[in-house]
């Protein structure tokens, strides 16, 4: 598993964007989904933005602690972040499911748009980094570990917050899930969410939606993967 920091740049303005992400494919060609860069990829189409990777990170939590270490760092620059500490924004807390769900599938159905495309429908498919890239990349990274240093006011304050919600993230993602199959019967145990959500290659956030529509008896969000399974912590 691969644990990066990225930057997405639209080369006609300049103005970027600074995101998380873990992968077990560094070329799945991911660009976030940051309210604001989805828009931005929609209106300038995709081949107006170029990506670098700044960091690579040995965990989550290390990827958490730094991505709020980056994006205080450029708080102040032109973004297209809504929020500068990893948990992200959310401009969408007033939608309920039916519509976040509309604008969900309208990022997917859109082909400018990065969000959900695999394969060769990728910007990314069949790409590799020059060694010439890496090197510059890793001149950036002892640039900005240096600067970041240096500043230890709001390290003090963000720091130790970013840490105690990943670790909050951490205990929820590690819960104990049980799948049933409804057809055949079969049960599937895993040691967490994330192992559940590896298993049928969807987010840990899918499997928590998932585990708490069944709690609610709205099997309308559902996933199409998981339509055959009943899914529950094991306690």
């Amino acid at each position: 598993m691969y644990y990066i920091i990225y930057k997405i740049t639209n080369i006609n303005n300049n103005k970027f964007y600074i995101g998380s992400h873990q992968t077990l494919d560094l070329n799945d060609e991911y660009f976030g989904s940051g309210i604001y860069i989805c828009r931005a990829i929609k209106k300038y189409g995709i081949e107006s933005f170029k990506k670098e990777i700044l960091f690579y990170l040995d965990s989550k939590e290390e990827m958490h602690v730094k991505e709020t270490e980056v994006l205080q760092y450029y708080k102040n620059d032109r973004t297209y972040n809504l929020k500068f500490c990893a948990m992200g924004g959310n401009t969408r807390e007033k939608y309920n499911k039916k519509k976040k769900a509309i604008y969900i599938k309208k990022l997917i159905d859109n082909p400018k748009c990065p969000i959900g495309k695999r394969g060769k429908d990728n910007h990314m498919f069949g790409k590799k980094h020059t060694n010439e890239w890496k090197k510059k990349r890793s001149e950036q990274q002892k640039i900005i570990s240096n600067k970041l240093k240096n500043n230890q006011d709001w390290c003090r304050k963000v720091i130790p917050r970013a840490i105690e919600q990943c670790k909050k993230m951490s205990e929820l993602n590690s819960k104990k899930v049980k799948a049933i199959n409804i057809i055949t019967g079969s049960v599937l145990n895993f040691k967490s969410k994330t192992e559940c959500a590896a298993f049928f290659n969807v987010s840990t956030g899918s499997i928590t939606r998932v585990l708490e529509s069944q709690k609610r008896k709205n099997k309308s969000a559902v996933f199409i993967k998981l339509l055959n399974y009943n899914l529950s912590y094991i306690k």
